[in-house]
């Protein structure tokens, strides 16, 4: 008896899987919109709930009338401003607007092989503009993530979220 009790303790704990930590989304239906002047830097803060960071979509848009495809990436850095990972490149069609934006069209970046993140520390989503020149705006929204903050040109824009949402894998801590 003692030996099937303890049996079926060691499977059940070869099976245990940790729990993946919920997604973060920040996405507060648009209230105000930026826009993302090409001699500025953007970003916005945040604390993950996981161990991998996989996926970030982030709300932008240009006008309806643009006929010019405008490519962005994500760069994930410390809090200090160290380098850890760049998204794939991912491409802002032509004519996307801002009714588009608000009926939840999101630029989706991938960190393809996932990038390393310690759950409880601050990093920073940097948004990096390759090229183009149509007028490129971003939604923004009134501290709908309350563990970070929306960065102008690295500092801190009080009060003001970037619409995005990401997810992870990886438990939590």
């Amino acid at each position: 008896m003692k030996r099937t009790l303890l049996a079926l303790t060691a499977a059940s704990l070869v099976f245990a899987v940790p729990a993946n930590a919920k997604p973060i989304n920040s996405f507060g239906g648009c209230e105000l919109n930026t826009l993302l002047a090409q001699d500025h830097t953007y970003g916005q803060t945040f604390i993950p709930t996981f161990s991998v960071l996989k996926k970030v979509r982030l709300v932008l848009f240009g006008e309806e009338s643009s006929s010019e495809d405008t490519m962005f990436q994500l760069v994930l850095k410390t809090r200090g401003g160290v380098f850890i990972a760049a998204s794939e490149y991912a491409v802002l069609e032509a004519g996307t607007s801002y009714d588009d934006a608000v009926s939840g069209d999101a630029l989706t970046f991938t960190f393809a092989h996932g990038a390393r993140v310690t759950p409880g520390q601050t990093y920073d989503l940097e948004i990096v503009r390759i090229g183009g020149t149509a007028p490129i705006r971003a939604c923004a929204t009134n501290n709908a993530y309350a563990d970070g903050v929306l960065l102008y040109d690295g500092a801190f824009n009080m009060g003001l979220d970037f619409e995005f949402a990401m997810k992870g894998s990886g438990p939590a801590k």
